[in-house]
C-alpha cells in the first residue's frame, strides 16, 4: 500500500502542482 501511495503522489506531483498534490492525498486518505 505504501508503494501505491508513493506512486500516486509521484503522478500527482508530476501532473498537478505541489499545492494540489498535497491536498489530493489528504482527500484520498480521508
Amino acid at each position: 500500500r505504501v508503494d501505491n501511495v508513493y506512486g500516486d503522489r509521484n503522478l500527482i506531483c508530476t501532473l498537478l502542482p505541489a499545492s494540489q498534490a498535497v491536498e489530493e492525498p489528504a482527500a484520498a486518505t480521508a
